[in-house]
């Protein structure tokens, strides 16, 4: 008796390890299809292994942002720590990519205020910082979507123009703009058309480029205030007002000094096309407008378009996010060494 006892705890105890070893090897690799097979088994989505490690954490070690979102979902842990005495949450923080830690603010796995007052002490958590404005940014809009406001979008596309959020703030504003378009189409009136065209022809006009290696930011259009934080040389920002050679920021006042202007517009998808079908009308009111014919989304660039529009205001965040997306595809392996020169440029001129 003890020892069919015995066996049978042994058994059950080589399938625990069985189980860990499976779903920390789905973690690892990425695979959210076993995955979520292994979740609806009922596995241990906080089971440790060896060092202490759960599947989150080698989720994050391993770059795996679909991975830490599937986790994350399902209820892993963030607060448990490992034999090193770091928890999920510390290790995207220190170690995680921009999409690694996108996937922990948009399933709650990061305390967005927090960490944007924590010291960022690499130039990774600098980045991840950009990130943590971002979401901001990209909360602001989407919690507003019906009624958001035009600046709310410019501030985006002008700070943010190849951010993690690119994918989500863009699907909103289409459906805006359309909606706007459409309106005006089943008005048929003049006026109406006119005013779609006032309201978005003047988007993305105020973009200026940092050109200045470090830019301060003051909480008044004063160089005694205080300051408030910091741009990096490249990166591109949104002027709400402008006021005695200072311009405001959604993060404070800069000097316009160390600004060059940029046209932002380029980066704000489909306001060309409508504008210009709104145009049309304008010049031909005779002709029918048909609301269900509004302009399609603009095509996808290609790859080597991608890289040459991004080159023409290169930021480390923007190099980065590119490197990381098309490092794997051979094909791609020219344009992802041009990223990479950039990339290292910026570094040395810095």
């Amino acid at each position: 008796m003890y020892r069919k006892a015995l066996l049978c705890f042994s058994l059950l105890m080589m399938l625990a390890c069985l189980g860990c070893t499976t779903v920390h090897r789905a973690a690892s690799t990425g695979n959210t299809e076993e995955m979520l097979f292994l979740i609806s088994r009922g596995s241990d989505l906080n089971a440790a292994d060896e060092n202490g490690m759960t599947p989150l954490m080698l989720a994050v070690q391993e770059d795996q942002p679909d991975m830490v979102a599937v986790l994350l979902a399902n209820g892993a842990a963030t607060d448990l720590e490992n034999r090193q005495g770091k928890t999920a949450s510390d290790m995207a923080w220190a170690e995680g990519t921009p999409a690694v830690f996108k996937a922990f603010l948009d399933h709650g796995g990061a305390d967005p205020d927090f960490f944007l007052h924590e010291a960022a002490g690499t130039e990774g958590q600098a980045r991840l910082k950009t990130v943590i404005r971002e979401y901001r940014q990209y909360r602001k809009i989407s919690n507003t979507a019906d009624h958001a406001s035009l600046s709310d979008f410019e501030t985006w596309f002008s700070d943010f123009p190849e951010g993690v959020y690119r994918k989500e703030v863009e699907h909103i504003f289409g459906e805006m703009i359309r909606r706007d378009y459409e309106e005006a189409a089943a008005a048929s009136d003049p006026k109406a058309m006119k005013a779609f065209i006032d309201r978005y022809s003047d988007m993305g006009r105020d973009g200026y480029r940092v050109d200045a290696t470090s830019l301060n930011i003051r909480n008044t259009a004063s160089a005694e205030s205080e300051k408030t934080g910091r741009y990096l040389r490249g990166n591109v920002v949104h002027a709400l007002q402008k006021k005695d050679g200072w311009a405001q920021t959604d993060r404070g006042w800069v000097s316009l000094e160390y600004l060059k202007p940029v046209p932002v517009r380029r980066t704000i998808p489909l306001v060309a096309p409508y504008i210009e079908n709104a145009r049309h009308y304008l010049a031909h009111p005779d002709d029918e407008i048909h609301p269900e014919k509004t302009p399609p989304a603009l095509p996808t660039p290609t790859v080597r378009q991608e890289l040459e529009l991004l080159l023409k205001a290169p930021t480390l965040s923007t190099l980065e996010t590119f490197i990381i997306q098309y490092k794997d595809r051979p094909e791609y392996a020219p344009l992802v060494q041009t990223a990479r020169n950039r990339y290292k440029q910026i570094l040395l001129d810095e």
